[in-house]
């Protein structure tokens, strides 16, 4: 999957590539087609489908590969008019400026260099550390917005390529893809509240029983959960991930939820009868484990694996008792 990702965001600029001119004009022409493919490609690992996380060695790793093509096809983005300015340096400044001003009226260049300031401000987002994660998920949405006015750019200069009908396939692919089974969780598993418990004042752990098929998940993986109406509760029917504690053999299971934002401590007040939407499971470095000796000092979700093998006739483990708070390793 990685190799077919790569070819998807190298495709609209090898399609190109042979009658571009070879000089700096061309490869400023080269640096937007190989930015924009790159992005459009990157949108595709924004689809949280545990078979696509697998194929990348995880979710978080995924993700990565995201981060990492919008941050080089944006520093190609931003070479693309440096470039194309610089093939003009010797011949006419003022048509060098014309592609460097943010403030030339010409509509291809106001387009362009909209979508490029958006980029900005949505990759200054995920760089930020300390913004709430509702915040930090606006800002980057305002990518999409970048994205959009990057391919009416293309649009305004050519917009018969094949290349340009490539991009803007895989960036509605990516999109409509993620929005149907990301965000609306068209497709995500019915489950309801079966019972809440509150093991510490910031931990809640939700018993949830399924109205459907049951996922196919094992304790110490994840998953995505979005909690929405009940009796007297109204969830935030936002997808957050949570560690799957228990599964029982009849499908239900129990997630374990820390209180760390505003929809995570408005779970605290979460009663029976809410209806949720589980997407998943994600995670297997637990899973198929040879058995050996170990030593973990660890939490969630390690805690949910460790139950489980104490289930286990042929599984020893040791824990801790309460009182001992120190330990010599």
């Amino acid at each position: 999957m990685k190799y077919i990702i790569i070819a998807l965001a190298l495709l609209p600029a090898s399609m190109k590539i042979s009658s571009l001119p070879f000089n700096a004009y061309g490869f400023g022409l080269l640096s937007g087609w190989l930015g924009m493919g790159l992005i459009a490609a990157s949108l595709l690992l924004m689809i949280r489908e545990p078979a696509w996380a697998d194929w990348f060695d995880g979710l978080q790793h995924m993700y990565l590969w995201h981060h990492r093509m919008g941050v080089m096809g944006y520093v190609l983005l931003l070479a693309h008019p440096l470039i194309l300015s610089s093939h003009y340096f010797e011949l006419d400044l003022d048509v060098a400026w014309q592609y460097l001003s943010p403030f030339n009226p010409d509509p291809i260049n106001m387009v362009g260099w909209t979508g490029l300031i958006i980029f900005m401000l949505g990759l200054a987002a995920t760089f930020t550390q300390r913004l709430s994660y509702s915040l930090w998920r606006r800002l980057h949405m305002i990518l999409v917005g970048a994205v959009m006015l990057g391919l009416g750019h293309i649009w305004i200069a050519d917009n018969s390529s094949v290349s340009f009908v490539m991009a803007c396939f895989t960036v509605a692919i990516a999109i409509g893809w993620r929005s149907i089974r990301g965000d609306y969780g068209i497709g995500a598993f019915p489950y309801e509240v079966n019972a809440v418990y509150h093991p510490t004042e910031q931990i809640t752990e939700v018993s949830l029983r399924s109205l459907a098929k049951p996922m196919l998940v094992a304790p110490g993986q994840f998953v995505k959960a979005a909690f929405f109406q009940g009796p007297n509760f109204q969830g935030c029917g936002e997808f957050h991930p949570y560690t799957v504690s228990r599964v029982a053999k009849d499908g239900s299971l129990s997630l374990n939820i820390k209180a760390l934002g505003n929809c995570t401590k408005h779970i605290q007040s979460l009663e029976p009868g809410v209806a949720v939407h589980l997407q998943g499971p994600y995670g297997n470095f637990l899973i198929d484990r040879p058995s050996s000796p170990e030593i973990w000092i660890a939490a969630d979700p390690f805690s949910g694996f460790i139950t489980q093998r104490q289930s286990g006739p042929e599984n020893r483990t040791d824990l801790p008792s309460p009182r001992e708070r120190k330990c010599t390793l």
